[in-house]
């Protein structure tokens, strides 16, 4: 009987074993994706446009998102660049920190103006 327990269990632990690796190589795999201009740019329209269409005020020239998708950061701007577009309260932090290292800029209606 105890060794049927014990069997058990081992087939068990095997099992976890296998499950948790099969896991983290999946997670693995998802955190080297490396995210294209085309990429940041439809995913940074459409949070704009989102966002828009929910009444925020983009007349300040906000920064929508520290990370629109993995190293890219999403911001509105004034074309020409006015004076609020500099302020650090409308700046992409992560940008500025160098935690991302790209960024979309776009004007109050959603349209690109340039990306780095």
């Amino acid at each position: 009987m105890h060794n049927v327990i014990f069997v058990l269990l081992g087939a068990i632990l095997i099992a976890l074993v296998f499950v948790s690796g099969c896991t983290s190589d999946v997670s693995t795999t998802k955190a080297h994706t490396v995210y294209s201009r085309a990429d940041a740019e439809k995913a940074c329209i459409q949070l704009c446009e989102n966002v828009k269409s929910g009444g925020m005020d983009l007349s300040k020239g906000p920064c929508l998102s520290n990370q629109v998708v993995k190293d890219w950061v999403c911001d509105i701007a004034h074309k020409p660049r006015q004076p609020v577009d500099n302020m650090p309260e409308n700046q992409c932090t992560a940008f500025m920190r160098q935690e991302a290292h790209h960024f979309i800029e776009l004007d109050e209606n959603c349209n690109l103006i340039q990306f780095y």
